[in-house]
């Protein structure tokens, strides 16, 4: 009877029923093997390795029990922290995923009999927190990682400086509070209390700082440069200037008129009168924009009259030297344009001889290559011409050789072969040194 092969139904049959998980009471954790029935896992046990085993397992059960356990404990733990991270997640669930695996370590063979003892373990020894619900055991697992304390040490470390930083701002703030306040309280006593005024020193002289500030015109003089006195100050002419009574601007009974004072160029001196009316008051600013813009007026004034009368008073031969001078330039233009493109010129010129002498260089070499790759072609036809020639006229003499050996000889014996024959053999040989030859060459 023929043996079952991979492709017989037989076996195809065995691995459909051996596909996906089997019963957990028929497999053999020691023997790493699936029995499929009751039949198969006593037979399995009665066989020599599994006995064989068992006397090993036997000598130290309390080893091989501990390793069991600590193998699935890791496995286990591998699959919550990969797979659920540190979410609350149902025990029961992350099981399920785990014995998914067929190579999976079975529980049978650990410390533990049911997945509630497995649970309760796992939350004292701190590895996850576990709490039981009505729904069953939840569990979530414990990130004890060096990198996970590291950055959880980071981010308590952080949150203590912004505490000490905000108790130390509300500290500076709570100090700068008590002491305006003690400095209010201090203020409120002293304006209070009224004290006379005594000299320490009676034989102390009295010493007066008066200075006069200097005045600065935005008229017409201002804006010229002009220069009131020697130091530039407007000085009084008499004391009895300053009890003068000063005219209120605002009313129309004291309206007058001011003469201002301007320098032209030829030395002629303009007098122009403005009169005073109430205005609105200012801020700084618009003063300052004020008097900025006037300065500007004035030097637009100045430099449309200043050119007006160049314009007006240019004599011809000034003229003639303007032209004279915008055509020298017109020409020196010209002629350091031409000196540029001459240059750009006689660049390209030798760019162009150059490239034609590389590309001649170049034409030489190719036909030196190509003569001497010619002469190469030469030499080797003329070789395999003389070397035909000489195994043409070898062969001719070695076969006239052997015509005259074999005229001698007795024709007609059964061991000998026929001249025909020979012939063939001798030229199969010859033609197959021709071609080792032509192979070597």
């Amino acid at each position: 009877m023929a043996k079952d092969g991979f492709l017989t139904a037989k076996a195809i049959g065995n691995r459909i029923k051996s596909k996906g998980l089997q019963k957990l009471r028929w497999y053999c954790q020691i023997c790493e093997k699936q029995c499929r029935d009751e039949n198969g896992f006593k037979c399995h046990c009665a066989s020599e390795s599994h006995q064989r085993k068992i006397l090993l397992v036997a000598e130290s059960p309390e080893k091989y029990i501990n390793d069991y356990s600590a193998e699935f404990l890791k496995d286990f733990m591998k699959l919550l922290s990969t797979r659920y991270g540190t979410r609350r997640v149902n025990a029961n669930l992350v099981y399920q995923e785990f014995i998914a695996d067929r190579t999976h370590l079975h529980m049978n063979s650990t410390k533990w009999a049911t997945l509630s003892e497995f649970i309760m373990n796992l939350g004292k020894e701190g590895l996850a927190i576990v709490d039981e619900t009505p729904k069953g055991w939840f569990i979530q697992w414990i990130d004890n990682s060096p990198k996970t304390l590291a950055r959880q040490e980071a981010i308590a470390k952080k949150e203590r400086m912004e505490l000490d930083d905000e108790q130390r701002e509300q500290r500076l703030i709570q100090q700068q509070i008590d002491k305006a306040l003690a400095l209010k309280q201090q203020q409120d006593e002293t304006d209070g209390v009224t004290t006379e005024l005594v000299r320490e020193n009676e034989e102390e002289k009295i010493k007066l700082d008066i200075s006069i500030k200097s005045v600065s015109l935005t008229g017409g003089l201002g804006g010229l440069g002009i220069k009131l006195g020697g130091g530039g100050l407007l000085k009084p002419k008499s004391l009895n200037a300053l009890a003068a009574k000063k005219p209120n601007p605002f009313s129309s009974k004291n309206a007058s008129t001011s003469t201002a004072t301007a320098v032209s160029g030829n030395g002629n001196v303009a007098s122009t009168t403005t009169s005073l009316t109430p205005t609105k008051k200012r801020s700084p600013v618009e003063e300052i924009m004020e008097r900025e813009m006037a300065k500007k007026k004035r030097l637009e004034e100045l430099n449309n009259s200043g050119s007006g009368r160049s314009a007006t008073q240019q004599p011809e031969p000034e003229k003639d030297r303007s032209r004279d001078s915008t055509r020298d330039d017109r020409d020196r233009d010209y002629r350091s344009s031409r000196d540029s493109r001459d240059s750009r010129d006689t660049r390209d010129r030798e760019r162009d001889r150059d490239y034609r002498t590389s590309r001649d260089d170049r034409d030489d070499r190719d036909r030196d290559n190509r003569s001497s790759r010619d002469n190469r072609d030469d030499r080797d036809r003329d070789y395999k011409s003389n070397r035909d020639d000489r195994d043409r006229e070898s062969y001719r003499s070695s076969r006239d050789s052997r015509d005259d050996r074999d005229r001698g000889r007795e024709y007609g014996s059964s061991n000998r072969d026929s001249r025909p024959d020979r012939d063939f053999k001798d030229r199969e040989r010859d033609r197959d040194s021709s071609n080792r030859d032509r192979g070597r060459d």
